[in-house]
């Protein structure tokens, strides 16, 4: 039963965040070129879980809680805490344990053919996002943000901007629904943020 805990655990956190109200960012994985108006905040979970190899036990699960709130109309802040569950057992194709998320985290003490189950605080971030142009009042969306995150394996620091992603033709604003505040944007105008113009410096040990 004890072993059933970790996944029952992520699995109603999972359910909650499923029945969560989205906020300004339309997408779980993009982000945009919209901030929050001022004085306004918004919570949000996010898990990425991995279940199942082709023999054994395993499931990984990693979490991110992340606080986000608009200093300004055109500043937002987050903060966010990384933490991750992982449980294995015999789940290599030699009979081992390890896979992502556990093989990593292995030392010279720990018996190969035994259970490795944990939950483990990752790391801390903070994030700043400064709109240079919005997305609803402007031809194109263009932000610009930095993200320090230390945590006990590694430090990163990543900064960059986003890229616009610019139609052919804009749609008649006076026509169209803004969605919430200054925050909202044009049906088929998006404006995301990719890795590519991304700068990250990262230490590891």
């Amino acid at each position: 039963m004890k072993r059933l805990v970790g996944p029952i655990c992520a699995a109603a956190v999972m359910l909650t965040a499923c029945q969560a109200r989205a906020g300004e960012s339309p997408f779980g994985w993009i982000y945009t070129a919209d901030v929050h108006p001022q004085g306004t905040f918004e919570y949000e979970h996010k898990s990425f879980m991995q279940s199942g190899q082709s023999q054994g036990q395993y499931f990984f699960m990693q979490n991110k809680e992340e606080i986000e709130y608009g200093l300004t109309n055109q500043l937002q802040i987050s903060g966010y805490f990384n933490w991750s569950y992982a449980n294995a057992f015999r789940n290599g194709f030699d009979g081992t344990t390890g896979g992502p998320g556990v093989t990593q985290f292995l030392d010279a003490s720990f018996d190969p053919y035994s259970r490795y189950e944990k939950t483990r605080f990752d790391s801390v971030s903070f994030e700043a996002i400064y709109q240079v142009l919005n997305p609803v009042t402007d031809p194109i969306g263009l932000a610009l943000y930095i993200e320090p995150e230390i945590g006990p394996r590694e430090k990163e620091l990543a900064t960059g901007s986003t890229i616009p992603n610019i139609p052919h033709s804009l749609p008649d604003p006076s026509s169209t629904t803004r969605r919430r505040n200054s925050g909202g944007r044009w049906p088929g105008v998006t404006n995301c943020r990719w890795s590519s113009p991304t700068t990250r410096i990262r230490r590891q040990w």
